[in-house]
């Protein structure tokens, strides 16, 4: 390898490295276009609540595919992931088709929704189920643990995200100051 300054910057060039990158242009970064799948609950689960908005208990599984992001909850679930969610695909394990042995099944409602809409590979975060990987692994679909996780975007807290923390301090700071008076007393 060889080292060239430009603009400031130290920027590394293989060898081997095609020709339009000798001129200095920097190396495109990647995007990670690959699509994502969570299979959990969005209360331990702070990727999948980020990606749905949707709180529940109970395991689902997520999948977002470019544009497109689907969510498969229990049928008890279905109304209220309806009226909680913006811009996902609600099913349930029924509008999957999946056998009745199959419906309770979580590794089998990933495998239909991979299969449906023709996706076969994917990346999942590290704590994903070794169960369900083990089962798409089996079924032909790879998968990619992210390194570093699965939504960057989370870092950059948005308006709603701002209010709700700024809510939370400030109960926080009013619980305190009650408690101390409470003490004092």
């Amino acid at each position: 390898e060889r080292n060239l300054r430009r603009t400031g910057l130290l920027v590394r060039i293989a060898r081997d490295a095609p020709s339009r990158r000798m001129s200095g242009t920097p190396p495109v970064k990647k995007k990670l276009t690959d699509p994502v799948l969570i299979v959990g609950d969005s209360l331990t689960d702070s990727d999948l609540r980020y990606a749905t908005r949707f709180s529940v208990g109970d395991p689902v599984l997520f999948l977002s595919v470019k544009k497109q992001r689907y969510l498969v909850v229990p049928r008890m679930e279905y109304g209220r992931a309806c009226r909680t969610t913006r811009g996902i695909k609600i099913l349930t394990p029924d509008d999957l088709k999946l056998d009745p042995q199959d419906r309770y099944r979580i590794g089998a409602w990933a495998v239909k929704l991979l299969r449906r809409v023709q996706v076969r590979r994917v990346r999942v975060a590290p704590r994903f189920p070794l169960g369900v990987a083990r089962e798409l692994e089996k079924k032909g679909f790879r998968l990619k643990v992210a390194d570093n996780g699965l939504f960057p975007g989370r870092a950059v807290k948005q308006p709603d995200e701002l209010r709700f923390l700024r809510s939370a301090k400030t109960a926080a700071v009013a619980a305190m100051k009650t408690a101390f008076k409470i003490l004092r007393a």
